[in-house]
């Protein structure tokens, strides 16, 4: 026999386990209870087989949630401060759950209203163009997401300049009107971060 152990979000897992809906729904609240609180949650499963698997469709049994604090560095609230003060507005675009980047964006001093790249699938790029400046965190985005929220503040007026350390990141660099070192801005370590200057005037 085999033991097929298996990782990933919560959201997309927990569904995926053999178990009553009630406990799905408790499980799930209990992730929405973790993220809240600025956690990086992973959900756990296993099951036993004869044989090795090709496929995800097997009888899961939640084995329960991990939950990783990641907390941001103590400097990164005063970088928020000043940015806003020179007429910067930081946004952050994250591929993690929309709690935990809201909590985080609570926590560093900026507004935590928060839109998944499931919802931004649903806009066209007009709808997001009217609404881009609603949002501050942008989570659970796809690359193609990335390069969408660039243009969108572009076609608003803004002069974007944005961070990012990672393959994924590639096309919405492009993109971007300028590009900052990530570690030279926040600090932050896993966050994409973009800033949205509404003036060129308003930093000379």
């Amino acid at each position: 026999k085999y033991t097929v152990v298996v990782k990933g979000a919560p959201d997309v897992l927990i569904p995926k386990c053999n178990m009553p809906w009630e406990e799905k729904e408790s499980a799930l609240q209990t992730n929405e209870q973790m993220t809240s609180m600025g956690l990086r949650v992973i959900a756990v499963a296993e099951c036993e087989t004869d044989y090795i698997p090709d496929n995800t469709d097997l009888p899961l049994k939640l084995c329960g949630l991990i939950g990783i604090s990641d907390p941001p560095r103590p400097e990164i609230a005063e970088a928020i401060r000043n940015c806003k003060h020179s007429g910067i507005r930081p946004v952050m675009i994250t591929g993690d759950h929309a709690g935990t980047a809201s909590a985080i964006a609570r926590e560093i001093g900026m507004t935590p209203y928060a839109i998944t790249g499931h919802e931004l699938n649903k806009m066209s790029d007009l709808e997001l163009k009217r609404n881009i400046k609603k949002y501050s965190v942008f989570a659970r985005v796809t690359p193609e997401h990335k390069v969408r929220i660039v243009k969108a503040f572009q076609s608003s007026g803004d002069v974007v300049a944005m961070t990012g350390d990672g393959v994924n990141d590639i096309l919405a660099l492009k993109e971007a009107d300028s590009v900052i070192s990530k570690f030279m801005l926040f600090g932050l370590t896993e966050y994409l971060s973009i800033i949205s200057i509404k003036s060129l005037a308003s930093l000379a």
